[in-house]
């Protein structure tokens, strides 16, 4: 799950929902949030990791939570590229937003020796090298941010939805109920809309946010796409 995505104030909100304690507001954030990040693909949002990369040619030892197992058939993530003769460079798991901090047996590894290239590769630039960890839990540790960050659409349809969400919550009039689409005033008549088809069509029902979401994932996509090969067994990922 995502854990920062910026929240924009709705424009022109209810003083009731201002009045809210932050705890009642962000609990109807975090929903807007939540339903943001599955109907947008799961690609905006920022997220802090830590990790600790292992040598790839060996995998029944990793330092990345435990070992590999008996027959060391286990996808560990991230790794150090896989048999380099120089071991310059650690892939991990992005996009990466930013690095903030690199261990070496506790000791920092600060900036000038290493650069990010290409929102993946953490790469030594000077004359070192990334150690090849023997032993489980002890080396390299990596601190980082993944993700994309969310831009200002996606802020302002946060706050939009999560104040929605707030008043269907509440039970407020909105003038409408929430499965009509049109009414004719005088010839009583109203278009109903299929509430099912509305959210397979990955909608939320406000126009505004579905909007946005309809521009930035207009083939509906559920998740950052990836790529596996059947040739390479897999197993557990123990991520943190």
């Amino acid at each position: 799950m995502v854990t920062f995505w910026p929240v924009a104030e709705p424009v022109s909100p209810d003083p009731k929902w201002l009045a809210l304690t932050p705890e009642t507001r962000g609990r109807f954030t975090a929903i807007a949030v939540e339903l943001l990040w599955r109907r947008t693909g799961r690609v905006f949002g920022l997220v802090e990791r830590t990790v600790r990369p292992h040598l790839a040619c060996d995998s029944r030892l990793s330092t990345y939570e435990g070992q590999g197992g008996a027959t060391g058939i286990v996808d560990w993530y991230p790794v150090i590229e896989f048999c380099a003769p120089s071991r310059r460079r650690v892939a991990l798991p992005g996009p990466v937003h930013e690095v903030l901090a690199v261990r070496v047996d506790g000791a920092a590894v600060p900036p000038p020796a290493w650069e990010v290239r290409e929102h993946r590769w953490l790469v030594r630039i000077d004359a070192g090298e990334w150690p090849a960890p023997l032993e489980p839990g002890l080396g390299f540790e990596i601190d980082y941010v993944r993700g994309v960050p969310v831009p200002l659409g996606g802020q302002e349809a946060a706050g939009a939805l999560a104040y929605e969400l707030w008043k269907a919550a509440e039970g407020q009039d909105c003038g409408l109920p929430e499965n009509v689409r049109s009414v004719s005033r005088q010839g009583v008549s109203m278009d109903m809309v299929d509430m099912a088809a509305l959210l397979g069509d990955q909608a939320t029902g406000v126009p505004s946010v579905d909007r946005w979401i309809a521009s930035v994932n207009p083939h509906r996509t559920l998740t950052r796409p990836e790529v596996f090969s059947p040739d390479v067994p897999r197993g557990a990922r123990v991520m943190r």
